[in-house]
């Protein structure tokens, strides 16, 4: 998705904050320049309790700080669902709103993509195919919103 540029996304399938922090150390020792972190939809799918996605979030970013000081890391929303997760919502927006105030409080800088994806509140129908994951047209809207950060 972004030509030209050395890019690796090292996000995999089903991973939960948990099993991110369990492979971070050997991403961040690579001392990248620049970090966008989007994690959380799997935790709350799993019912994981929004006090351990928050203590999971909080030492993500202790790791990222530590380890590799320089790196420039920007933190996502976690992206709206929509049918058949409807019912993941309230957590969802529970959590971004946390999401937001320790980023902002952490001078972290927070890229609030929800709005871009939801309609009315939940992933708009035409960008997804199964209520969670993006198509290409939500990723090329996801792509657009970050862009100019990348580079």
């Amino acid at each position: 998705m972004f030509p030209g540029l050395h890019v690796k996304n090292r996000g995999i399938g089903g991973n939960r904050t948990k099993h991110i922090l369990g492979r971070l150390r050997e991403i961040v020792q690579m001392h990248p320049r620049k970090l966008f972190l989007e994690a959380g939809v799997n935790d709350i799918w799993d019912h994981a309790s929004l006090d351990t996605l928050k203590a999971n979030y909080k030492k993500i970013v202790a790791e990222i700080r530590t380890t590799s000081p320089q790196t420039t890391l920007y933190v996502q929303s976690v992206f709206p669902v929509g049918d058949p997760f409807n019912e993941l919502g309230p957590q969802v927006d529970s959590f971004n709103i946390w999401l937001a105030a320790y980023c902002n409080e952490g001078k972290i800088r927070y890229l609030n993509i929800f709005p871009l994806l939801a309609n009315k509140g939940y992933l708009d129908s035409t960008l997804t195919y199964d209520g969670l994951h993006l198509t290409d047209k939500g990723y090329e809207i996801w792509k657009k919103a970050i862009d100019s950060l990348v580079n």
